[in-house]
């Protein structure tokens, strides 16, 4: 019997299915905090200073288990393209990687006797050897068509998902009660809660989802809504759109991206909003090729209810919310929202803090606890935040050396990708047709 299941055990991919698990769980908040009485600055709780584990990082933790497991038994590196010249960024990528967690390691022993609390700062470097690792389970385990596809739809789900949460949040100006799921407490009355202002005065809460901030929630939404608008996008490209099971599938996605998109506009997040008209555009450049025989596969099969669905909805939510769309729109503070004059004082606070350690910062994860130490201004309770500018921060914590090596970072990947997909979007199809097929 055991050597009848063994067989069929080792063929079953566990790294993959906590994978997708760790996926879903990524925007649940479910957690333990080890130093719930520590982590208090001004008496109240301080986010930025618990030391936790998440439902999420348990199963990521799995994940890694099950793929170091799969590794050893086959005693083989996992598939990659075996192109020279991709190798090679592949190799420098992973370089600068590497580079970038020594420099945040050094800049942490550098500053030790600066930390308040020690055990943020290993807590942080744990976090980020973390996100090393998802980096680099990705690079060499979703690159497959299967893989892709999946991922696609785990993430399409966790964003319909949450945008169900966001959008009773808003409606009802309140939470939902989900506080096993991790969801914050959130009402307009608190002085720590996301709001906006109406020129009457009304203040309405900002939608968050499971997540610690409208922002970060955005942030997630955007994700969701281009692998939901991609899978739309070429199931109306790749498929008979007079079979049933495609049109019903191309209907319920197109609910779902109208449902995104509300609580999308619900998180007001102006830079979000921004960043995915940006994506749109990009996107659609790298897909043009697949315009014209999308057009004529919805036109021939006078499937054109998806479509109309989405630009109906979308005109819809935007007059409906018009004036709270309106009231975020300047880029000064009104209505004591001091979002713009926040951000302003995060950034003086971060040159302040490159000045006095310009090469290796003030100590990686160590910006929050060392705030006041770097500003005349008194610092309200609520205001001990990291600053909303990630280089800023970069550059604060580990110097211009992290800096650089982080923007070169960055550098190589949108390299990477946007030669990939120019690549295929001069093939008939675009991308990412050739890649992704939903038979």
């Amino acid at each position: 019997m055991i050597k009848k299941i063994l067989p069929k055990l080792k063929k079953i991919r566990f790294d993959l299915i906590f994978f997708y698990l760790f996926l879903f769980t990524i925007p649940l908040q479910k957690r333990h905090i080890f130093n719930l009485e520590t982590a208090v600055t001004g008496g109240f709780f301080n986010e930025w200073q618990a030391v936790a584990i998440y439902l999420s990082d348990i199963l990521f933790g799995l994940c890694i288990l099950f793929w170091i497991i799969r590794l050893i038994a086959n005693r083989s590196s996992l598939h990659h393209d075996q192109r020279s010249k991709t190798d090679k960024i592949y190799k420098i990528i992973l370089s600068l990687v590497g580079l970038f967690f020594i420099i945040c390691l050094v800049s942490f022993f550098i500053n030790y006797s600066s930390y308040i609390d020690p055990n943020i700062g290993i807590y942080k470097i744990i976090k980020l050897a973390e996100f090393i690792l998802l980096f680099i389970f990705v690079i060499k385990n979703i690159n497959t068509k299967k893989t892709i596809i999946t991922t696609g739809l785990i993430i399409v789900l966790a964003g319909i998902f949450q945008a169900m949460i966001a959008i009773g949040q808003y409606l009802l100006q309140q939470s939902l009660m989900l506080k096993s799921l991790g969801e914050p407490m959130i009402l307009p009355v608190l002085p720590n809660v996301a709001k906006i202002v109406l020129d009457n005065g009304k203040v309405l809460i900002r939608a968050y989802g499971t997540f610690p901030h409208p922002n970060v929630l955005a942030g997630f939404l955007i994700v969701s809504m281009l692998f939901t608008i991609a899978i739309i996008f070429y199931k109306c490209r790749d498929f008979a759109l007079d079979k049933p099971k495609t049109r019903l599938l191309t209907i319920l996605l197109s609910f779902g991206l109208i449902i995104q998109f509300i609580a999308f506009v619900f998180t007001f997040s102006r830079t979000a909003w921004l960043a995915f008209i940006i994506s749109l555009v990009i996107f659609f450049i790298l897909t043009r090729k697949s315009f014209p025989k999308i057009f004529k596969n919805i036109s021939s099969n006078k499937f054109y209810h998806p479509l109309l669905i989405i630009i109906l909805a979308i005109i819809f939510i935007i007059i409906s919310q018009w004036p709270q769309i309106t009231s975020r729109a300047s880029i000064e503070d009104q209505h004591g929202d001091r979002a713009i004059s926040n951000r302003v004082f995060y950034n003086q606070i971060s040159f302040n803090m490159i000045k006095k350690a310009p090469f290796l910062g003030i100590g990686y994860g160590n910006f929050t606890p060392q705030m006041e130490n770097f500003t005349e201004q008194q610092i309200e309770w609520w205001q001990y935040q990291p600053a909303h500018n990630i280089y800023l921060l970069i550059a604060s914590e580990t110097g211009i050396i992290g800096l650089l090596t982080f923007i070169c970072f960055l550098f190589t990947i949108f390299y990477l990708l946007f030669s990939f997909a120019w690549s295929l979007s001069t093939v008939d199809g675009g991308f990412p047709a050739c890649i992704v097929d939903f038979q």
